[in-house]
């Protein structure tokens, strides 16, 4: 029996919170929600990452994910480079651009954060961090793909 609201409500209202001020900051560096969290997952792939393990990651079709890479690569923010395994295959890296546009994001997205968790104590962001990767996780493989990649994060 559920004792409050349930869990399955609560993330819907938080995310939706969360959602507009952090896309209107992001506005005011010329990105979108999803072109940051691709700018993101590409800084954490020091050696680039393929099109296709960037669409598993961000749970969509290539299809989508390509035409947020296209738009990210006509702000010249991020560059396709040929693997130097397999010439036919493009791993996508960050430009000089991109990097540092990322950085400039990330340090307003920081304050964001600082803010809009401020009612939490950094264990409990912690804990609250930790909780929300083993639900996803777990979700992940019960589907049959850790597609977010949260290796990082455990």
């Amino acid at each position: 029996m559920v004792k409050g609201a349930r869990l399955s409500y609560l993330l819907r209202p938080a995310q939706v919170a969360l959602s507009q001020p952090l896309a209107e900051i992001l506005q005011e560096f010329g990105l979108t929600p999803s072109q940051y969290m691709v700018l993101s997952i590409i800084k954490e792939h020091k050696t680039g990452i393929f099109s296709a393990a960037l669409a598993r990651r961000l749970g969509v079709a290539p299809q989508s994910s390509n035409e947020i890479i296209a738009g990210l690569e006509r702000g010249e923010l991020v560059r396709r480079a040929e693997d130097a395994d397999n010439r036919r295959v493009l791993r996508l890296g960050l430009t000089p651009k991109g990097s540092a546009l990322l950085a400039k994001c990330d340090r307003r997205v920081d304050r964001f954060e600082q803010q809009f968790y401020g009612g939490l104590t950094a264990s409990e962001q912690s804990q609250l961090r930790a909780m929300l990767v083993t639900v996803i996780r777990e979700s992940r493989e019960r589907l049959g793909s850790d597609s977010l990649g949260l290796a990082a994060a455990r």
